[in-house]
């Protein structure tokens, strides 16, 4: 009986060593690719040499169902962290870093500050302010089509405090940064327009169909 239950007990070990595992080969290969989906430079040569802008192609293996910066799809988010950027990102260790915030920490267990970057600008040429991380974080966390509601779901209140953002949380919660660098800071228009802070923007997004394939083209630049 000793022996029956020493097998089993081994077996449950050994698939959750598995699972484990594959758990974070996952997760890592998420962060890579998100950090990084940019593949290759090229010139966009236009009209005469005032109007070259340097632009890159990129390659996803799958398409682009969504710009929206409160999607959170795999596929997507490998486009979206080109273009839009969050008060804390993830380094290939899973490990937070700056991001829009030059310095962020705990003021109690259920109390965050981050301290805002200065003369951080969206692509329509509006500097950021506290306003707007606000207005982003309201939009993720309480937006009609927003995936990031579960997300950011322990998020009770964000003030605004001389070039600091104060976040509170209902509980303390250890991995906040990790949830926190999924929620990207925008300039949102009533309009419809989305702005990012990101490296990229974007420039052109359109699909070729020959016969019973589609091919998507999306053009980012600088």
């Amino acid at each position: 009986m000793l022996e029956i239950i020493a097998k089993r007990t081994s077996q449950i070990i050994f698939h959750s060593l598995i699972v484990l595992f594959a758990t974070i080969v996952i997760l890592t290969a998420v962060n890579f690719f998100t950090q990084g989906a940019v593949l290759r430079m090229v010139e966009n040569i236009g009209r005469g040499e005032e109007e070259i802008k340097k632009s890159v192609v990129i390659g996803t293996a799958s398409h682009v169902t969504s710009v929206s910066p409160w999607n959170f799809e795999f596929h997507n988010r490998l486009v979206l962290n080109n273009v839009y950027e969050g008060l804390v990102q993830l380094d290939q260790n899973l490990q937070p870093r700056q991001g829009l915030a030059v310095t962020f920490g705990e003021i109690d267990a259920n109390t965050w500050e981050f301290r805002l970057r200065e003369g951080v600008k969206f692509h329509d040429g509006s500097e950021m302010s506290a306003h707007d991380v606000i207005k982003s974080f309201k939009s993720a966390k309480e937006g009609e089509n927003s995936q990031l509601k579960s997300i950011l779901a322990n998020v009770e209140n964000i003030e605004a405090k001389a070039g600091k953002v104060i976040i509170k949380t209902y509980q303390p919660d250890p991995t906040f940064l990790s949830k926190l660098a999924t929620a990207y800071v925008v300039k949102d228009y009533d309009n419809g327009q989305v702005f990012g802070t990101g490296p990229y923007k974007f420039a052109m997004m359109d699909e070729e169909r020959n016969r019973d394939t589609v091919h998507q083209r999306i053009m980012l630049t600088l």
